[in-house]
């Protein structure tokens, strides 16, 4: 599966520099990631971030095929 193979996640070159958001927002995948990969329940995750549980869910079901930095998260080396 790619990426953007799912309407739940969109790209844009004008909205962080074109890194993965979740569709309609400026919300970066790699965030939403990593605050599941540490415990945050999908119900929080919708809340602090004005999300649908679904959408959530969606994009969490998506990201789970990609490391972070493929998701965009930045290097810890830089």
């Amino acid at each position: 599966m790619m990426l953007l193979d799912s309407p739940w996640i969109e790209r844009n070159p004008n909205v962080l520099a074109g890194h993965p958001v979740v569709a309609g927002t400026r919300v970066p995948v790699w965030v939403l990631k990593s605050h599941a990969e540490n415990g945050m329940p999908v119900e929080q995750l919708a809340i602090e971030y004005n999300l649908t549980f679904d959408q959530v869910r969606e994009v969490l079901r998506t990201a789970q095929l990609f490391s972070p930095e493929q998701l965009g998260a930045p290097d810890d080396d830089e």
